[in-house]
């Protein structure tokens, strides 16, 4: 049998596995990927929902004000290789139950750094289409991301390009060594497993 020289093997093809390989690709590495298709994988079900600040302390999320444009080109760098939209630009709404948390919202959006994500903070009682509350807060700049697509349309282009094997991997078939890693007809330089939760199994 003659054997498929590769740079890479990834296992999996949720996000972590889209978008790894789209970059060693852009890298001009060779590469396959495994995947066994889920149709309730954590990718495919996945909200989708990038919130720039968080939690009951309303904190920015980690290096948000780098990687939240970083990962806003990116989605639409590959929106448009893959002719597709996924990110689509939203408002989060907070619905403000307490003076405590009202104050502390009236505070976060007074801080430096924090202008630009805590939008409109609305005093009023009842907001067409949402449950009455004491007041309403914009969180601005969030996104939601629509994941499932993103992952049917990138593997339809990995099956297009011949680096898909769609199937479940076989660990007990793989053969490591210090120089490279086999598996059926493939031998690659390395080998990056990306299965989230099913790393359990591994």
């Amino acid at each position: 049998m003659l054997m498929q020289e590769v740079d890479y093997l990834i296992i999996g093809q949720g996000l972590a596995g889209t978008w790894l390989s789209y970059y060693l690709l852009k890298e001009e590495k060779t590469l396959r990927v495994v995947d066994n298709f889920q149709e309730n994988s954590a990718s495919n079900i996945a909200s989708g929902v990038v919130n720039p600040i968080t939690g009951r302390k309303l904190v920015k999320s980690w290096q948000i004000d780098s990687l939240l444009p970083f990962a806003k080109s990116a989605y639409q760098e590959l929106e448009n290789k893959l002719n597709s939209q996924f990110w689509y630009d939203k408002k989060i709404v907070w619905h403000i139950q307490d003076n405590a948390l009202l104050n502390d919202f009236m505070g976060r959006s007074a801080m430096a750094g924090y202008e630009k994500y805590i939008g409109n903070i609305d005093r009023k009682t009842d907001l067409k289409g949402f449950k009455a509350s004491l007041a309403y807060a914009e969180i601005e700049e969030a996104a939601q991301v629509n994941t499932k697509k993103l992952i049917a349309c990138y593997r339809k282009f990995l099956v297009e390009n011949d680096l898909l094997i769609a199937e479940k991997i076989d660990y007990k078939g793989l053969e490591i060594t210090e120089n490279d890693i086999s598996w059926r007809d493939i031998k690659a330089k390395k080998i990056i497993f990306c299965e989230g939760h099913k790393m359990l199994e591994n």
